[in-house]
């Protein structure tokens, strides 16, 4: 059913948006100022490997999902179905945080993005280890590797010493006994 072609570039595609992801989000907490080219890109590095993750999608949908739900497969069938709800949900929201106008909408939607793709992670892990144990090992691996990868950047010192051809928001002295023009 599966090549390991397949599984490989499923599995590292979802990998790489995932952590793309989470490494955005750890960005997004930080100012306008802090290291502007790397959210630049890890935004595209997410994108791209997002886009490539969801053609495999559309192809595991043909190959497993299809003939699962054929033969009344009932192992993993309801964890099934809410990652196919999830996925919708995630790949919704991350549109929309493309194309929503108002700051108050882009937020709904980010968030929305961020707490489907983090309940789509935790359930298709779930649902892999419902279905077979010897995934256990290799999900161990990504775990060792998303920490020594991560490791970096939660070691990341913000400072205000950034030169200021970098800088996306100057910062002025306001003096409040002026009146502005």
């Amino acid at each position: 059913m599966f090549t390991q072609r397949f599984r490989l570039f499923f599995y590292s595609t979802g990998y790489v948006a995932l952590y793309t992801g989470f490494l955005l989000i750890f960005f997004l907490t930080k100012p306008a100022d802090f290291f502007p080219v790397w959210r630049h890109v890890l935004l595209k590095s997410h994108i791209v490997s997002v886009v490539l993750w969801l053609f495999s999608c559309g192809m595991l949908f043909s190959i497993h999902v299809i003939p699962q739900l054929q033969a009344r497969i009932e192992t993993g069938k309801k964890s099934g179905i809410w990652l196919i709800v999830l996925l919708a949900i995630m790949s919704l929201s991350g549109y929309a945080i493309q194309v929503m106008p108002g700051a108050k909408s882009l937020d709904v939607a980010r968030w929305l993005h961020v707490f489907s793709g983090s309940g789509f992670t935790l359930l298709l892990v779930s649902h892999l280890l419902l279905i077979k144990a010897s995934v256990r090992t290799w999900l161990l691996g990504a775990l060792v590797l998303s920490v020594a990868l991560a490791t970096p950047f939660a070691l990341l010192k913000q400072t205000d010493a950034i030169p200021d051809e970098i800088q996306l928001t100057p910062k002025t002295e306001i003096d409040p006994q002026k009146k502005s023009p």
